[in-house]
């Protein structure tokens, strides 16, 4: 009799144990709500990344035949766990620098890049200079902030001579806003980010730089300007740090194409 008895005490204890993983792990969903997302933009449909010619009616083609009224001083590419593992050995010796991105949305390590930390290492470890970026998904100031420390997180401690970029695209969530809510967004974004001693700037295509992020706080001089139009020149009037090209790049040490862009300004040492 005793032992069914602790047979059943057991089966009970390890049902509980089971309960509450579960509802752990359902806690834990709750509180990364964006674990599902997946990129819908311009140039992403349900986090499938779109060619050239799939994107918006801007694209003229990506052959680069003329950088005017611009001169280049650099050029570059950005990646994430998109462009798969990247060769940085081989990539060094075609590229002036990289903008890697760092995660999406909120502060989770679940919304961490899964390439981050190879290719921050790779381009250490290269002595490639770059920079960071993460996609935004916030609706709100707070989910904002919330994203500005996801990056502050994983920059800490990293060396690194070009801007944080914040990612303003995804029109399933911040397409949705006014013109005047996005410009809050990415005042409460930059804000934090530049009180921890970091330069900061915003991502975005021309479409959404003339029309959505035309609030006087983009204008503001210590805001870089990352402008994407993949066409044979940028068309953009406004004042702008980098263009984003192609999506459609070559580059030895990455499989498959990789976004190219030029880099007009100096660059920290």
């Amino acid at each position: 009799m005793l032992k069914y008895i602790l047979i059943l005490a057991l089966v009970l204890i390890l049902a509980v144990l089971l309960f509450m993983i579960a509802r752990s792990k359902n806690i834990n969903a709750k509180k990364t709500p964006e674990m599902n997302f997946v990129e819908n933009s311009w140039r992403f449909t349900e986090g499938l990344k779109l060619t050239d010619n799939e994107t918006d009616p801007m694209t003229e083609g990506s052959e680069v035949l003329n950088t005017a009224p611009k001169t280049p001083k650099m050029n570059g590419i950005d990646v994430s766990v998109h462009d798969g593992k990247i060769n940085w050995g081989l990539v060094k010796s075609q590229v002036d620098f990289a903008i890697i991105r760092c995660g999406f949305g909120q502060n989770f390590t679940r919304q961490d890049d899964q390439q981050w930390i190879n290719n921050v290492n790779g381009c250490t470890q290269n002595q490639i200079p770059f920079g960071v970026y993460l996609y935004s998904y916030a609706k709100t100031t707070i989910a904002a902030r919330s994203e500005a420390r996801h990056v502050l997180r994983l920059v800490k401690g990293r060396k690194f001579r070009f801007p944080i970029y914040y990612d303003m695209e995804d029109e399933k969530t911040q397409g949705k806003l006014t013109n005047k809510h996005l410009a809050a967004i990415a005042r409460t974004f930059c804000n934090t980010i530049t009180a921890a001693g970091y330069e900061v700037g915003v991502y975005a295509n021309t479409t959404w730089w003339n029309t959505k992020l035309t609030d006087a706080f983009f204008n503001n001089p210590n805001i870089s300007k990352w402008v994407a139009q993949y066409a044979k020149t940028c068309t953009y009037k406004g004042n702008y740090d980098m263009w984003q090209y192609t999506s459609e790049g070559k580059i030895n040490g990455i499989i498959g194409n990789v976004d190219k862009n030029f880099w007009y300004k100096d660059v920290r040492k």
